[in-house]
């Protein structure tokens, strides 16, 4: 599976999985004009948009996208993202074309925040798409309960296998390190 990453409003990520040739889904589209200019570029149409949680930041673009391409909106609460077309719950699979993606609930930065896997075959790395539960070099804001809850989400992550591609939601890498560097 190919990922293409967007860099997005100064520190986000979105990420468009290519699951079979010419055809791809979002994940957490912030902003749908970067969404559409990837989309062009790349000879692509989008059928799904995966959304790990409700801020505005990771679902921005998802109506204006849907609006213009047909797709569908799957993401882990109609109560906070109404527009869903999919709700999903935690270890429920997902089958795009022939890619099975797996979700897993990681509540902590929200309360209803999800992770999605891909366990890519023929050999390739596996993925995950963990939005704002998990950076490089640190975690997000707990906002959607406490440290335990963030913790035990953490933990489901890291039983992933230890060659798993992650793909985060915004790029505080720099200023994880300053801080870590910090406390020690």
């Amino acid at each position: 599976m190919e990922v293409i990453v967007i860099p997005a409003m100064g520190d986000n990520y979105i990420y468009l999985g290519i699951y079979e040739p010419g055809r791809c889904f979002c994940v957490d589209p912030g902003t749908a004009g970067p969404v559409f200019e990837a989309l062009k570029q790349n000879h692509l149409e989008l059928s799904h948009i995966l959304i790990t949680h409700n801020h505005y930041d990771h679902t921005g673009g998802a109506n204006d996208l849907k609006v213009q391409t047909g797709c569908g909106i799957v993401g882990p609460s109609r109560q906070e993202f109404k527009e869903l077309d999919q709700q999903v719950e935690n270890n429920q699979k997902l089958l795009i074309g022939s890619t099975e993606i797996l979700t897993i609930s990681t509540p902590g930065h929200t309360q209803n925040c999800v992770c999605y896997f891909i366990n890519v075959p023929d050999n390739a790395q596996p993925i995950v798409f963990t939005g704002d539960t998990m950076f490089v070099s640190g975690c997000g804001r707990i906002l959607g309960g406490n440290a335990e809850i963030m913790y035990n989400s953490l933990q489901k992550i890291a039983a992933l296998p230890n060659d798993t591609l992650v793909y985060c939601g915004h790029d505080y890498t720099e200023e994880n390190c300053q801080f870590a560097l910090h406390i020690n």
